[in-house]
């Protein structure tokens, strides 16, 4: 009975300070069940027809209301979507008439939960607690130290970890390899494929030594897995159930429309700060450039490509449409029935429905890799049960579409005199545009341009280089070309490059920053970054050792060259920073 008036307060509190924002009190069953749902669960999840007479009426009603409440399923004539309190309220001033919906959250009362690590990995049918996650997170570093380490990139609003399994051959090696990312469950209340991440970071591991294919995989690619984006949300119950589980954060944020976006800005939800799970997110992509990508989702049974935001295609369409259409197409060969919705199985994110702030939409557009979101299953808290039958349709498929960023144009960019890696642009000609171009990273100058088969000419350049372009490359789907290219950087009139190697350079960390010792008398000095942007200048004074001070900041690792004027000559040398 307590909890029962409790609760009542809570609506009476909640409705009088929607009231206060000049809402009329529409006494009707379903906004009581609204307000109740908001009270309780911070959302609510709802449905509403389009009331729209064409394809066109709908769209613009599509995009009006995705910047004021979530959706999450266009079917039918029908809208499925979430909203918080302050999104709902913006919803109610449209008018429409609305369903309120069993929360997808609370559709497990007893949903099976393993405490232990060991208990979820001998049948894979149960949910794990929270400290069982961290526990089984945990586990597999201990137990194969040599392919995989568990990187903590944050913890969430209520302090709890957010965690990567990074999987690869040495792992704690830096090596020329591609990366790719999986991540799970960014909405707490879809979670299907929470516990099929957790298998497959087992299977990667267990597989290795007797799976020829899996052994390919974890050698070539580094690998990172996040099965829960989103533990506040999917343990809004408490750490030893999911039944409960939210579809936002647990300051009532959705993390699928909350990333900058090329069109609506760096906050397209309207907020002024990024939610910690997401924060971290950005700060791992910053550090981290993948190749390919995918987050996995619940609603329905699809893979949504780029873009979300936006009717024009990508410049990669045709590799998009491919790839994810391999991979509904084994599906298929597994299980006629599963990932069939709309084109059997794919479709083009904003042909579904327009979104801003997706992730997918910024790590395509903004960090240079190819991401797709997957919807995994149509109930979205799964029975525990049927768990391993979502393996079972999917795991093939997982691998296969891991096996992607092996392939299209590879290879090597570096400064033709020194050999030095660099961070080059890759652009294809008659092709590329906006941000489809990719660039090579750091330490090693390796690229991956994934891309649909044909004939290509691509522009390799880099500030500071003369830029070169390789053409007639050869690319198939599921194959890979390497194209290795040396870049000429810094020829100048008065420009002298080392190339016999004389000028010998020493950088060691010391306590004022950098110092920089050579066996040249130079009288000016200059630091410049791997795009040839001016770093450091150093005073004009006859010398053969610099300290580079950036005054209380640290001097970030990569590779830099210093131009040192010595009579009449400009001499050029690169050098690594690494710590």
């Amino acid at each position: 009975m307590r909890r029962t008036v409790v609760a009542l307060a809570l609506v009476s509190l909640f409705l009088s300070g929607i009231f206060s924002q000049g809402y009329s009190a529409n006494e009707d069953a379903a906004y009581l069940a609204a307000m109740e749902c908001l009270a309780k669960k911070g959302e609510v999840y709802f449905k509403f027809p389009l009331n729209a007479d064409n394809v066109i009426g709908s769209r613009s009603r599509i995009e009006r209301l995705t910047r004021c409440i979530s959706i999450d399923n266009v079917k039918d004539d029908f809208v499925y979507a979430y909203a918080n309190k302050t999104e709902f309220a913006s919803f109610l001033k449209y008018g429409f008439e609305y369903e309120v919906l069993p929360h997808p959250g609370d559709m497990l009362q007893n949903p099976k939960m393993a405490k232990t690590a060991a208990k979820l990995a001998t049948a894979w049918d149960a949910y794990p607690t929270y400290p069982a996650y961290v526990a089984m997170m945990d586990s597999f570093a201990l137990k194969y130290p040599d392919k995989c380490r568990i990187i903590q990139i944050g913890t969430s609003s209520q302090g709890r970890k957010l965690l990567y399994a990074k999987i690869t051959a040495n792992v704690n090696q830096a090596a020329k390899k591609p990366r790719f990312m999986y991540t799970s469950s960014m909405h707490g209340d879809e979670t299907t494929m929470y516990v099929t991440m957790l298998r497959l970071i087992d299977y990667l591991l267990s597989s290795y030594a007797a799976n020829a294919y899996v052994k390919r995989l974890v050698d070539n690619v580094e690998l990172w897995i996040c099965p829960l984006e989103n533990p506040d949300g999917t343990y809004r119950g408490g750490d030893n159930t999911v039944n409960g589980a939210v579809r936002y954060t647990s300051n009532n944020v959705d993390l699928n429309r909350h990333y900058p976006n090329f069109s609506a800005g760096r906050h397209p939800d309207g907020r002024t700060t990024y939610e910690p799970e997401c924060q971290a997110v950005m700060n791992l992509l910053d550090t981290c450039q993948f190749v390919m990508s995918a987050n996995f989702h619940g609603g329905s049974e699809l893979l949504n490509y780029p873009y979300d935001t936006r009717a024009a295609l990508h410049q990669d369409d045709a590799w998009m449409r491919y790839v994810y259409r391999k991979y509904a197409d084994t599906v298929h060969a597994i299980n006629a029935a599963y990932m069939t919705a709309l084109n059997n199985g794919i479709t083009n994110g904003y042909a579904w429905y327009q979104i801003f702030g997706s992730r997918m939409d910024y790590i395509t557009w903004s960090k240079f890799g190819r991401e797709v979101t997957i919807e995994a299953s149509t109930l979205k808290l799964m029975t525990p049960s049927q768990l391993p039958n979502y393996w079972n349709w999917s795991y093939k498929s997982l691998l296969q579409l891991i096996e992607q960023c092996l392939f299209g144009i590879n290879g090597t960019v570096v400064d033709s005199i020194t050999k030095a890696p660099l961070k080059a642009k890759v652009f294809v000609q008659s092709h590329d545009g906006d941000s489809s171009f990719t660039v090579s990273k750091l330490p090693f100058g390796d690229y991956y341009r994934p891309i649909y088969t044909g004939t290509y000419a691509v522009d390799y350049s880099c500030p500071g280089c003369r830029t070169k372009t390789v053409s007639n490359i050869q690319v198939q789907n599921d194959r890979a070309t390497m194209v290795n290219v040396e870049l000429n950087c810094g020829i100048g009139i008065n420009t002298f490059h080392d190339n016999s190697n004389t000028i010998k350079i020493a950088v060691t960390p010391c306590a004022q920053g950098v110092k920089i010792s050579f066996n040249a008398v130079c009288t000016e000095a200059a630091i410049y970054d791997i795009h040839g942007g001016l770093v450091k200048q150093f005073p004009r004074r006859g010398s053969t050792e610099i300290v580079w001070d950036e005054t209380g900041k640290k001097i970030a690792n990569g590779y830099y060259i210093i131009k040192m004027l010595q009579g009449d000559r400009i001499l050029t040398k690169g050098f690594i920073v690494a710590r």
